[in-house]
């Protein structure tokens, strides 16, 4: 947690409260982590979002949804590089040991006062090479139990973002890289350890702000979406938006529907959402019954 404080104080210090001479802030990264750093500095900051995708969120939210989330945020005075791939950072003339621009394999020179690198993580499991054998991800397998696969014997457990577990809705391996799962996992395993066996079923849930609150929920990951339906209007930040994979609708996401996704989140759960025919029909979700809460 220091180290943490430490760079958020260290950004802090970098954006400055000088309107009048705004820093160059260059951020590598065209997902939540990317534009949710590229927002909060867009006041502070002549801020520029580089990243690999034609439009931002375009793999998980599609291009409709993504399209409009950059929209919002050109409003807001960020500079988009859409698609691009960083070549290199070149140092600043009077001091080589900073970052004074970056540039891209096209040529592109972007003025960069400082960085921020928003593509991602892998797992740090190396110290376990030689006793198990990791994913191409560097993650750690385990049941639907969080169970590590390889490890016969005794109770050893992965969870968090580290585990690459299995999917009890769509019996496919997926991995989450959100808090929410993490503390969630902790709890499944609690549960086993304490109790008995208890298959972690909770359905992934995460949220981002992007003008609203963007909220999500489903196994877009583990069953990836064909198709997706939008009611409203993403350009006004205001819809819902229901992934699917021929009929059946495997993610919700939303903008000032919040609890259309809580809704959705437990008709995922327990089997009970509605199919992609049905809502286009005109079924709403929140007018269909739950079962029994879960705990």
């Amino acid at each position: 947690m220091e180290a943490d404080h430490v760079t958020v104080f260290s950004l802090c210090a970098a954006l400055g409260d000088d309107e009048s001479k705004k820093p160059n802030l260059v951020v590598i990264g065209s997902s939540f982590i990317g534009l949710e750093a590229a927002g909060a500095a867009a006041k502070k900051a002549n801020v520029s979002v580089v990243g690999m995708d034609k439009v931002p969120f375009e793999k998980i939210l599609g291009s409709a949804i993504g399209a409009a989330l950059r929209k919002h945020h050109e409003s807001q005075g960020v500079k988009f590089y859409l698609p691009s791939e960083l070549s290199h950072f070149n140092p600043k003339d009077e001091d080589k040991s900073v970052v004074g621009s970056v540039e891209l394999k096209d040529g592109t020179v972007i003025p960069a006062d400082f960085v921020i690198l928003g593509v991602g993580v892998r797992p740090q499991t190396s110290y376990l090479k030689g006793t198990l054998e990791l994913e191409k991800d560097g993650s750690v397998k385990v049941d639907e139990f969080l169970k590590i696969e390889q490890v016969k014997k005794g109770n050893a457990f992965a969870i968090g973002d580290i585990a690459t577990y299995k999917d009890t809705t769509t019996d496919k391996y997926t991995r989450v890289e959100h808090w929410n799962v993490a503390s969630n996992h902790g709890r499944a395993v609690a549960h086993t350890i304490t109790v008995g066996p208890a298959a972690f079923d909770k359905i992934a849930i995460f949220w981002s702000a992007q003008g609203q609150q963007l909220r999500y929920c489903g196994n877009g990951r583990s069953k990836e979406w064909e198709d997706v339906f939008i009611e409203g209007n993403p350009d006004e930040l205001k819809f819902v938006a229901y992934y699917s994979v021929g009929n059946e609708v495997v993610a919700v996401a939303s903008m000032q529907s919040d609890p259309v996704v809580a809704q959705a989140s437990e008709l995922l759960a327990q089997g009970r959402m509605p199919t992609i025919a049905d809502i286009k029909k005109g079924s709403k979700l929140l007018e269909v019954k739950l079962g029994v809460a879960r705990a």
